[in-house]
Formats: structure tokens, C-alpha cells, sequence
């Protein structure tokens, strides 16, 4: 027999060994010397050794194959049955996260818009009783202003 050499070869990305060699000729000189039964056993076997080291080579692609089949088919329903439900809770609760801000939001806005319209309503309250008592609110800012000016002579002499 001749010397087998194992060489590599890919098959969608999976490394599949390929067999070359392994054969050998038959010497003519030796067959006349050697009876015929001899000879028909020795091309069977040759027949034979070729079938099995492609049917070796044919096994070994096929479990390799099957293998990486099956990984991926591990991949696969990971990701179709763990990673996606995950994925989709995550959404559903970052969608619910976020309506609830906007809730939250649009009722603060309301309420400070609510407030806004209170102190509007007081600020002209307060006009229009300014303006029926024009001679008290003079009177309190003239009291104001003196305050101020004592508070100033006062800071004045304590420095």
C-alpha cells in the first residue's frame, strides 16, 4: 500500500479531512508467478480498501457536519427561546417606563400650569385692592423705604 496523506478541505466553514492515496499498483511480473485466486483476491481487496477509505472520508464529513448542525441548532433555539422573550420584556418595559413619564410629565405640567393661573388671579387680586386702597399702599412703602434706610445706617455704623 502507498503512503495515505489526510489533507483538509472546508465545507461551509467546518474543516472536513479528504483522503488521497492509499492505492497501489499492481505489479504484472508478480501475477504470473501468483495463482488466479490470489490474484481476484488481491484486486477484490483493492476494491474493497478504496470503498472503505471513501466511505471513511464520506462518515467522518457527515459526523462532522451533523455536529455543527446541531450546534447551531442549540444557537438557534437560544436565541428563539431565551434571548427574544428577554428581548421583548425589556421592550414592553421600557415602552411602559416611558408612557409612565409621560403621564407623570403631562400632570406636572398641568399642575404647574395650574399654579401659574392661581398666582395670575392673586397678582390681579391684589391690584385691584391696591388700586381701591391707593392711600395704604403708599403708606406701607413709605414705611418700607424707612425701614431700609434705618437698616442701612445701622449696617453703616456697626462696619
Amino acid at each position: 500500500m502507498e503512503n495515505l496523506q489526510v489533507m483538509s478541505k472546508s465545507i461551509m466553514g467546518v474543516h472536513i479531512p479528504k483522503l488521497i492515496g492509499g492505492q497501489r499498483e499492481v505489479l504484472d511480473e508478480y501475477l504470473l508467478e501468483v495463482p488466479t485466486s490470489i490474484n481476484e483476491a488481491l484486486r477484490s481487496f483493492q476494491k474493497v480498501h478504496k470503498i472503505v477509505l471513501d466511505v471513511a472520508e464520506k462518515e467522518t464529513a457527515l459526523r462532522k457536519l451533523l455536529y455543527e448542525i446541531e450546534k447551531t441548532k442549540r444557537k438557534s433555539n437560544a436565541i428563539e427561546n431565551v434571548f427574544i422573550p428577554k428581548l421583548l420584556s425589556a421592550v414592553k418595559f421600557i415602552t411602559f417606563r416611558l408612557s409612565e413619564m409621560e403621564r407623570d410629565t403631562f400632570i406636572m405640567l398641568k399642575t404647574v400650569k395650574r399654579k401659574m393661573g392661581e398666582r395670575e388671579n392673586e397678582e390681579v387680586g391684589e391690584e385691584q385692592t391696591q388700586q381701591q386702597q391707593p392711600s395704604s399702599s403708599s403708606q406701607q412703602q413709605q414705611q418700607q423705604q424707612k425701614k431700609q434706610i434705618i437698616s442701612i445706617d445701622v449696617e453703616q455704623d456697626i462696619v
